[in-house]
């Protein structure tokens, strides 16, 4: 498996981030910060988004990843092969578990050693197409910086660009961060996915609140016009 890592920025926080009703535009649009070679701006083809107010764990589902906002126009043809697993010490936090009073998922290392864990969000694709282009966004917080790190896989033969296009991050008035990235995996694959790997020391703790992915292939072949067509119906259905 490719994979490419880069550092999440995570900072102490006292505040809260409250779930939000829409799937919300992205701090940094990856058509203005990251064009080229970024194309398109929304509807995307690909675009969920976590505020983390259930924990999103769980396997394929024909609704999606569990407490998931679904905005892109292919997401109703393809959501039913996304997931997120958990894997080490990473575990969700409610807002009355979470060590700052907000939802999120990592570690909060009570022990006297190192802690490790990964959360893999997986998201279902089509073949057809010369490259993806995936942007990340999350909000990050913790106990001191350098706690989590997040990367990009595809399957075996595909490749994802190195270095890695680092945005990088992006101070809130609340205190947060919010931190970007943009990957770029040649061919299109079948399926890709974000990971976010902590390494927590003894007495200190990480947590991801919320999370957005965006995602499109280029050049966009016929068959993605087509369930374009198809998801664009199916949304149409289910407003009506």
């Amino acid at each position: 498996m490719k994979t490419l890592q880069v550092t999440i920025l995570v900072v102490s926080l006292a505040g809260a981030m409250g779930a939000k009703a829409q799937v919300p535009v992205f701090v940094n649009p990856p058509e203005t910060t990251w064009s080229p070679p970024w194309e398109g701006g929304a509807p995307y083809q690909r675009d969920i988004y976590l505020n983390m107010s259930v924990n999103p764990e769980g396997s394929p589902s024909p609704t999606g990843i569990p407490g998931a906002q679904y905005a892109g126009y292919l997401d109703p043809v393809l959501m039913s092969s996304d997931y997120v697993s958990f894997s080490g010490a990473v575990q969700y936090f409610s807002a009355a578990q979470s060590p700052d009073g907000v939802a999120g998922i990592g570690i909060v290392n009570n022990g006297t050693g190192v802690v490790n864990g990964t959360a893999e969000f997986v998201l279902g694709n089509t073949e057809e197409g010369a490259e993806k282009y995936m942007w990340v966004e999350n909000t990050a917080k913790g106990s001191s910086t350098g706690l989590a790190t997040l990367s990009a896989s595809a399957p075996e033969g595909y490749a994802i660009a190195n270095p890695i296009t680092i945005i990088g991050t992006t101070p809130q008035a609340n205190g947060t961060y919010v931190n970007d990235w943009g990957f770029i995996i040649t061919p299109n694959p079948p399926w890709e996915d974000a990971e976010i790997n902590f390494s927590i020391p003894a007495g200190q703790w990480a947590v991801v609140n919320t999370l957005q992915i965006a995602t499109e292939c280029v050049p966009e072949p016929a068959t993605f016009s087509l369930l374009a067509l198809g998801g664009l119906a199916l949304l149409l259905r289910r407003r009506s």
